[in-house]
């Protein structure tokens, strides 16, 4: 009798982890991996566990966190994103651009290494955010109207967005510089809680609401596991498609203020690996090349993984041609696994 009431208030609690593992099993593969990571990185180098390392990482993380949440809509429409690290490096250029001229283009005298005012400042960040809206624009466009494929057209835009924060940042930026106060609003504590990880979490919480809780965001699951019935059904495949473009571009550009007050600078070139991470951290979180599948919880596990291995390398100190190879190697490997899976 005894026996008979155990087996049977054993079974809702097998019901249960079957349903979790059946309907979420790829995140639960994947946050599973990022445990056993964050075990192993604890054992192999003691540094790793330090609060200044940790929160150097989770200031480290955030710049691609931001990209891979943009990212991960345009996956899920059966797209790529290739433009996201030139709009992060040219969101930089632009903000010290707007800081150097539009305080003389209004009158305002401006002294070499006086901080800017606050309103020229938040102006420069809205051009900023603007540039990376526009470029998403550009790319759904190009994509939707002219049919071109998204990765050649993001290819394009990558381009031509790298080139102009190279012309921007080489004939525009002059003297202009950032206050101290700047960096510390996006890369202080509140409490003992880093605002980077406050950003991360907030930005996953409000894409995962969309993606899951309101119609666009099962508009944008719908045109990636089949645009043609979707298209058929009513909806408007093409206004759905540019709207995941221009998430992403406004991402990355939120990414490129993050980075810039960071490193209080505008390098024209700091965004030139952030594609390549971008990508294999969206798909290693289980988010399909194909489009259709995948969540914005398992992007995150797949930013954290990442970010931990190249931190992990970094204290280990191997070389960074070697981190490039591991990188390749990761990508080939989750594409490969969950490539397997196709569109099922």
């Amino acid at each position: 009798m005894v026996s008979t009431a155990v087996t049977n208030n054993n079974k809702p609690r097998a019901g249960f982890f079957s349903r979790i593992w059946r309907n979420q099993r790829d995140l639960v593969v994947i946050y599973g991996l990022l445990v056993v990571i964050i075990i192993v990185s604890g054992i192999v180098s003691e540094p790793f566990l330090r609060l200044f390392n940790i929160q150097r990482l989770i200031a480290q993380m955030t710049t691609l966190a931001l990209v891979g949440i943009g990212m991960s809509f345009v996956l899920l429409t059966g797209g790529i994103d290739l433009s996201v690290g030139s709009v992060v490096s040219l969101v930089g250029t632009v903000i010290l651009a707007v800081l150097n001229h539009l305080p003389p283009l209004l009158g305002v005298a401006v002294v070499e290494g006086e901080n800017p005012s606050p309103i020229f400042l938040l102006i420069a960040i809205l051009a900023g955010l603007l540039v990376g809206v526009i470029v998403g624009a550009i790319n759904g466009f190009a994509i939707t109207r002219f049919r071109v494929s998204p990765f050649m057209a993001t290819l394009a835009t990558l381009s031509i967005v790298q080139g102009l924060a190279l012309i921007v940042s080489v004939n525009f930026v002059g003297t202009a510089t950032l206050p101290r106060e700047f960096g510390e609003v996006f890369t202080e504590n509140i409490g003992p809680i880093p605002i980077p990880l406050i950003i991360i979490v907030i930005a996953t919480v409000i894409a995962a609401f969309i993606l899951r809780q309101t119609p666009f965001g099962r508009h944008i699951y719908a045109v990636g596991s089949n645009e043609i019935a979707t298209r058929l059904s009513g909806m408007a495949t093409d206004r759905i498609k540019m709207s995941a473009y221009v998430i992403s571009g406004l991402m990355a550009a939120l990414a490129g203020v993050f980075t810039t007050a960071r490193t209080l600078s505008g390098n024209p070139l700091i965004g030139e690996s952030i594609p390549f991470e971008a990508i294999t951290a969206v798909v290693l979180g289980g988010v399909s090349l194909f489009g259709g599948r995948g969540s914005i919880y398992g992007t995150i596990a797949g930013v954290i993984i990442i970010s931990i291995l190249g931190n992990m390398l970094n204290l280990l100190r191997i070389p960074s041609d070697y981190q490039y190879i591991m990188r390749g190697c990761l990508l080939v490997l989750a594409v490969t696994i969950y490539s397997r899976r196709g569109r099922g």
